[in-house]
């Protein structure tokens, strides 16, 4: 398991069984036999993240948490300001996707609201955000598999109410956040269980962009950066 923070505790099952470093992320638990076990990696100051793992004979499970802050930084943004009017201009380019993203690891493709980053593909159907892995059938997320049954393209999440934004979580092609109803939210898309799902903003009508990285968000009159990489 690599985990993103230093001074993260590590549990398989009841049991702790290592806390990373801030040289060592890295986190090897060896000698485990084949079985089910739940992972679950905690920090004080991120969420909880939690999978359940299959263990076969023979065979490496690399896991790399989706940590999340429980509070996060707003930095509000003056619009009238050059960098409030530079970000305005990416809510008004697209109203379901970032199509305006200037990150160069993701790429639009040509299926209309999509991103690819990483030969991980989401794009929007209705209210379902779906992912496709658009590399080797060997080199696959295990995430494309549930059980012994594996899928490609996938159904990430359904949602009742409309998707009014959609992008990958920034320097991650394994999560998305999404802007619906009065909230933005984090979620994986590994649907193995537990498919983590994290606050990230809660408003009035929140909509979201990331350029470079940064996480804007627009809600009605407000603008703010969101600092998700805490």
């Amino acid at each position: 398991m690599f985990t993103p923070e230093p001074d993260t505790s590590v549990f398989i099952g009841n049991e702790l069984k290592s806390q990373s470093g801030f040289l060592k992320r890295e986190v090897l638990v060896n000698n485990l036999k084949p079985d089910q076990y739940l992972v679950l990696a905690t920090h004080e100051a991120f969420w909880p993240w939690a999978k359940i793992v299959n263990v076969k004979r023979g065979e490496v499970e690399a896991l790399y948490p989706l940590l999340v802050p429980k509070v996060i930084e707003v930095e509000e943004i003056i619009a009238s300001s050059l960098l409030g009017r530079e970000i305005l201009t990416l809510f008004t380019s697209s109203t379901i996707s970032n199509t305006s993203r200037i990150s160069k690891a993701s790429t639009a493709t040509t299926t209309p609201g999509a991103f690819e980053y990483k030969k991980v593909k989401v794009w929007l159907v209705g209210n379902a955000v779906y992912a496709q892995w658009n590399g080797s059938e060997e080199s696959a997320p295990k995430y494309f598999c549930v059980a012994t049954l594996c899928t490609n393209p996938v159904l990430v999440f359904e949602s009742f109410v409309p998707i009014r934004s959609f992008d990958f979580y920034p320097s991650r092609s394994d999560a998305i956040i999404l802007a619906l109803d009065t909230g933005v939210y984090a979620v994986e898309i590994d649907r193995r269980p537990y498919q983590n799902f994290y606050p990230l903003y809660r408003g009035q009508q929140p909509d979201f962009r990331i350029s470079n990285n940064r996480v804007y968000i627009k809600d009605i009159n407000y603008l703010a950066e969101l600092n998700v990489n805490q």
